[in-house]
């Protein structure tokens, strides 16, 4: 049977073999050989043999095609007997191979077969002129595209048959020029099939293309296919660049949509299958990024409860690990589904291994090592192979975990937090010395002394972290003694909290002061808190004091509680309690009611009122926890609880008894008769006892508290030794001063005159001293008579501090520090007096004794008190309206201005106010010069994946006038051996043309200014004032991008940053340069062999910002390039008439990578024009109020006395009473 039909299937299929399998040229051969037979040749004979020869001749083509070249008839090369059968070389010859006018196929249907063929096989779309054969292609009409055609494959003119394309004499818009009838050769139906193969092949490029912003176009796109929707199918043909605006273009994808015959459905089914496997790339890299973004916000608390699923050997059990991840809540958004099957492998072991190197660190500063042995081989361990066999030792069932979670660059890591879990273990001592290691070495010394081994792989960069860990051990260790919690250790669990927070310097500032802790554990306000530990966290943010003061106020609720033991309990119990005073008062009430708690209805009793108090839900559960059977009415077993609270309660029972006296004479009419002595003995009730408060101890407490006028005297009482420490950390100086208020106004409720007289002449006393220091407040008003005006001049003030230097900005600070100190204290001070005047105030006119009840004298004597009361109450009220202006003159006026001007200083001095250049995604701050050379890898991350290069004699350096101190506003000034850096990251995910496989690209982008670098240009300083710069340089980290082996998108994505990157860069070199760049004083640009993409780009940047911002313009012959870049600014500039400078050169690096990006750097450049505004206008204003400056420094203060008194008061009623939140408030020491 004749394979016409072979033959023709085999043409159609040449452009599906690969290289590899059939060369291009060969099939363009193969092809080319059957199209120049002529078919129309009168010799029959001749013309079909030249065909199968034309076919037989490419054999090593066509042979590729199934049994297409086997021949089907045989000879016998032997005898009858012994026959050799072999192909019969004729066959190819004769009509059995290949027929003329076979009923399926012709000879020149198969030669016009070739013809399309032909064309397709030379169509593709890798270039842009590629595309536009394609479009051209499909915009044509058929005769148009026959005649197009031949202009691009010569061979069809040469086909017998064909005919010349003659012009058209009035074309269409956008058609052709020429049209052609050559059906013979390519007919209708030909150009048609040409037409879909290339609209498959214009659509084909962008589906696989598509960047991740037209992914939902590819969606909707494929889903039309789907459903058929051929109008959304149109429309997101559109979206992703196909011409359907084009009627023809348009006509030919409608065509290839509704798969009207077999060829259009066979393109149809290949754009549906592209569109599918780019969808599921998009779907698998958006999966992958996902997985990726809840990995690396998984916190240690979930990795370290996952050991059983990062124990999962993923080589023996292979995909039962992202199987178990998957279907944890924190993945459920991810499917399974869309991670490709073949990816799956890799995928799970690289997660597990990531998540093994994160648990491993957190497991180890978690538990550590029990064992000291295996502990100091772990520490001892210097190669990645021993550190692994010793924690296998020490850390039980955790082998696979190790295996993975060891690393070369994670070793010393892991052993740092073997030490940090060692260091929660060291007593006070030993915690006190690691703090207080002013170095490495001691550290070190001081370590191994305690841990029992050498610590030598400790570097500098861990021993802020170690440091810390031993400041957070023995604060905690301060604050969770049983002096300090008296609830359990959970009794400043926040405290804690926000000590961990705290900046180190604040964090030793609380240890080298623990005198404080009481006033923190008591403070109920922000400001006192703020006070004490700062506003800012280790990290600049506001500090959250929310939660501490509800700690202190729970803490301050549970100690009223007159039964230590029960107050423990319960705040101990789960879940919380939480008690207001009604309920510690019904309390209190039971205790003193039901006195015998080994009695089981008085301790039942207990309960029930503790379960209604404590609003307990659990009431069976909670009487058990107290050791008591609710249902029986019975004890349990063991009164592990009970048994406490009976003891404190035993212990207590005199001070209940004195306690119950108390109430009982306090009834009607004078229910308020003792109030200062229950509440006394309510104190004695609450501290935690060993043994019973005697008779004797109360009288003994009591009278010393009678005969005590301050709270430290009561406390150094004799009799009161045995108490003091309980006592001291229960009575506060303000509940002190407020029994002692009740106690002297019980003295006018009496009856006896003598203890009334006592009590006048101590208030008169009282009176004059509050009399006195407030006489001399007045005459102060006068010195600060200067500050009226500082309203109206504080802008003033502040911008004329602008540009001064650090030692005329500190001077100016001390000095408006010291008044403001001072105002402080004295604003403290009337507070204080106004306190003690109104609480004076509340004492009562006794009443008026009369006969026979009492004798004359009596009568006398009592009448000259109520005058002498009613003389000190009006006294008493005038200083108290006298006082009250006073604070409101210096709360209201002196301090807010004094505040202010401050706050203006601190502005300048911090930057707050300069012209601090911070560029929308650039991280300014300041490192180690030797770290700031290799950018920091991210955790998890391959070094490989950073595109960053190593700094040094190989990078790109920049030298300019810089005026340091303007510059280093935004970061401090960096340590001796620390650079600024400038920092630009970025994170791309995307899939790699070459293996189609997803890729993960970190870049870095780093700028470093070194103010050590002594270059070639100088600076001079003049007085106090900044007039010239000392110069440093710049310095760039980074090195080119492989662009090319890169997705156009993702390729785009990192120019537009990189372009940004040094436009921002360039603002941050110019806006502080003191003088700008000229001539005679350049900026230099240095860069080596290699990064001649640096300094074109950076010479760029600068020279842009040159012309374009009219406050600072320099010439382009002003940034100078040196070095072997290989970088001639001089190409980049382009000459008119006469040599002058006209602009950038057609070819330059501008109108490649900055024109196309005109609006992405027109707000950089906006930036350097309000900067360098700014910095005019203030260099402006600063001389102008150079006198004002000196004005408000010299206030005259002649006060000295008065200011040593208020300051020394201050501090004493801080030592006895901590910080008032008043002065809390006002100061800036709580910054």
């Amino acid at each position: 049977m004749p394979k016409n039909t072979k033959l023709h299937e085999a043409i159609g299929q040449l452009r599906d073999k690969k290289e590899s399998e059939i060369p291009i040229a060969d099939r363009i051969n193969a092809l080319d050989a059957l199209l120049l037979i002529d078919l129309t040749e009168d010799n029959e004979d001749h013309r079909e043999e030249q065909f199968r020869d034309a076919v037989y001749l490419h054999e090593k083509v066509w042979k590729k095609f199934d049994d297409l070249m086997k021949c089907e008839d045989q000879i016998n090369k032997g005898s009858y007997w012994s026959p050799q059968m072999e192909d019969d070389p004729s066959y190819f010859k004769k009509d059995k191979f290949l027929e003329y006018d076979n009923s399926e196929f012709t000879f020149l249907e198969l030669q016009q077969i070739a013809a399309e063929e032909r064309v397709k096989l030379g169509l593709k779309n890798d270039s842009e002129e590629d595309k536009a054969v394609l479009l051209n292609i499909l915009k044509y009409n058929e005769e148009e595209c026959r005649a197009y055609l031949a202009t691009r494959y010569s061979v069809l003119t040469q086909v017998p048959g064909w005919e010349d394309s003659e012009k058209i004499p009035t074309p269409t818009p956008g058609g052709f020029t020429h049209k052609n009838t050559s059906l013979d050769v390519l007919s209708d139906d030909s150009i048609d099939a040409i037409k879909e193969h290339a609209a498959q092949l214009v659509l084909m490029k962008p589906i696989k293309n598509t960047p991740s912003n037209k992914s939902s176009a590819l969606t909707k796109l494929l889903k039309a296919i789907e459903d058929g929707h051929e109008d959304v199918f149109l429309d997101q043909a559109k979206l992703l660049g196909y011409p359907i605006d084009d009627p023809i273009s348009g006509a030919t994808l409608t065509s290839i949509f509704r798969g009207i015959d077999q060829s259009n459905g066979k393109i149809k089914e290949e754009i549906k299958k592209v569109a599918e496997e780019r969808v599921n790339e998009f779907k698998h890299t958006n999966a992958l990024k996902n997985l990726d973004e809840v990995v690396r916000r998984l916190d240690n608390e979930w990795i370290l409860s996952n050991q059983a699923l990062l124990s999962i050997d993923c080589a023996e059990d292979e995909h039962v690990f992202i199987g178990r991840l998957l279907a944890d809540p924190k993945f459920e958004h991810i499917s399974r589904t869309d991670i490709k099957e073949s990816a799956e492998t890799e995928i799970e072991k690289d997660i597990q291994k990531k998540l093994c190197e994160r648990y491993l660190p957190a497991k180890l500063e978690k538990d550590g090592i029990s064992a000291l042995d295996q502990l100091q081989a772990a520490l001892k361990a210097t190669t990645p192979e021993a550190l692994t066999d010793a924690l296998k030792d020490g850390v039980p069932d955790h082998d696979n975990i190790i295996t993975q979670g060891v690393t070369k660059e994670n070793m010393v890591s892991l052993q740092v937090a073997l030490l940090k879990n060692n260091i929660k273990k060291l007593n006070p001592d030993q915690l006190d010395s690691l703090v207080k290691a002013s170095n490495l070495q001691e550290f070190k010394t001081k370590m191994a002394l305690a841990i029992g081994t050498d610590v030598d792989f400790i570097k500098d960069t861990h021993l802020p972290a170690l440091k810390e860990e031993a400041r957070i051990q023995q604060f905690k260790a301060l604050v969770t003694a049983p002096s300090a919690a008296r609830f359990g250790e959970k009794t400043h669990e926040q405290l804690i909290a926000v000590f961990n927070k705290l900046p180190h310097e604040k964090q030793l500032k609380l240890l080298e002061n623990k005198e404080n802790l009481p006033f923190i554990f008591k403070a109920n306000d922000k400001d006192v808190l703020q006070f004490y530990l700062g506003k800012k966290d280790s990290l600049g943010k506001d500090l959250d004091m929310t939660a501490l003061l509800e700690e202190n106020k729970r803490n301050a609720d549970f100690q009223q509680l007159h039964n230590a033991a029960l107050a423990k309990h319960l705040y101990q119990y789960t879940p919380p309690i939480t008690l207001n005073d009604q309920q510690i008062k019904n309390i209190n009430e039971v205790l003193l009611a039901q006195r015998d708690l080994d009695d089981k209805v008085h301790y039942g009793a207990l309960l029930d009122v503790l379960c209604t108090q404590c609003q307990i839900l659990d009431k069976s559960g909670f009487c058990k926890s107290l050791d008591f059977n609710k249902d029986t009415g019975e004890f349990e077993l063991s009164k592990t609880n009970q048994g406490p609270i009976k003891d404190q309660q035993m212990h207590n029972k005199n001070l209940l008894d004195r306690l119950d006296d108390l109430v009982v004479k306090a009834g009607p009419p004078d229910t308020e008769a003792n109030q200062d002595q229950q509440r006394l003995i309510g104190v004695l009730l609450r501290l935690e006892k060993t043994d019973e408060f005697t008779v004797e101890n109360i009288d003994e407490v009591m009278e010393a508290f009678n005969n005590s006028s301050s709270l430290s005297a009561f406390l150094e009482h004799t009799d009161v030794a045995p108490f003091k420490d309980a006592l001291s950390r229960e009575l506060t100086q303000a509940e002190f001063r407020s029994i002692k208020e009740e106690q002297t106004q019980n003295l006018f409720k009496g009856k006896d005159n003598a203890p009334m007289k006592d009590a006048v002449v101590q208030l008169k006393g009282d009176l004059e001293k509050l009399q006195q220091v407030d006489k001399e407040i007045l005459k102060h008003k006068g010195n600060l008579s200067s500050l009226q005006k500082l309203d109206e001049e504080a802008s003033a003030f502040a911008q004329g501090l602008k540009g001064k230097s650090g030692k005329v900005l500190r001077e100016t600070q001390a000095h408006y520090k010291g008044l403001n100190k001072e105002c402080i204290n004295i604003i403290d001070h009337l507070q204080h007096s106004l306190e003690e005047v109104k609480a004076r105030q509340q004492i009562t006119v006794p009443p008026a004794l009369s006969s026979p009840t009492a004798n004359d004298q009596q009568v006398k004597d009592r009448n000259e008190i109520i005058k002498d009361v009613e003389k000190l109450k009006k006294e008493l009220a005038k200083e108290e309206e006298l006082i009250e202006r006073e604070l409101r003159y210096y709360r209201d006026e002196v301090q807010p201005k004094l505040s202010k001007i401050l706050k203006n200083i601190e502005n300048v001095m911090t930057g707050s106010q300069k012209n601090v250049y911070m560029p929308e995604g650039v991280v300014i701050y300041c490192q180690d010069r030797a770290t700031a050379q290799k950018p920091a890898v991210p955790p998890g991350l391959k070094q490989e994946q950073i595109i960053s290069a190593k700094g040094g004699l190989n990078s790109t350096i920049i030298l300019a006038n810089q005026n340091e101190d303007q510059l280093f506003k935004s970061t401090g000034k960096p340590g001796p051996n620390e650079v600024i850096c400038f920092d630009k990251s970025s994170r791309k995910q995307y899939l790699d043309p070459k293996d189609n496989t997803a890729k993960i690209l970190d870049v870095t982008r780093r700028m470093t200014y070194d103010p050590d670098y002594r270059g070639e240009a100088s600076a001079t300083l003049k007085g106090d004032g900044i007039h010239a710069a000392r110069t440093g340089k710049f310095e760039l980290i980074n090195s080119p991008i492989d662009y090319d082996n890169l997705p156009d998108d993702v390729r785009q994505e990192l120019l537009d940053e990189e372009i940004q990157k040094y436009m921002q860069d360039a603002v941050q070199i110019l806006k502080n340069m003191d003088p700008p760049p000229s001539k005679d004083n350049p900026i230099v640009i240095k860069s080596p062999p290699g990064k001649e993409r640096e300094a074109a780009l950076m010479w760029t940047a600068l020279v842009v910002l040159g012309e374009k911002n009219k406050n600072m313009q320099f010439p382009p012959e002003a940034i100078v390039v040196r070095g072997g870049s290989g970088f001639n600014p001089l190409q980049q500039r382009q000459k008119g008439m006469f040599g002058r400078d006209t602009g950038f050169a057609p070819n330059s690096i501008y109108e490649q990578h900055f024109r196309p990006r005109e609006n992405l750097i027109k707000d950089t450049i906006d930036d350097l024009v309000k900067e360098t505004k700014e910095n005019k206008e203030q260099a402006k204003v600063g001389k102008d109020v150079d006198k004002q400056i000196q004005k408000q420094t010299h206030i005259k203060d002649g006060v000295t006395g008065l200011r040593d008194k208020m300051e020394h008061e201050a501090e004493e009623r801080q030592k006895q009473a901590g910080v008032s939140s008043n002065v809390a408030r006002m100061t800036s020491g709580g910054k």
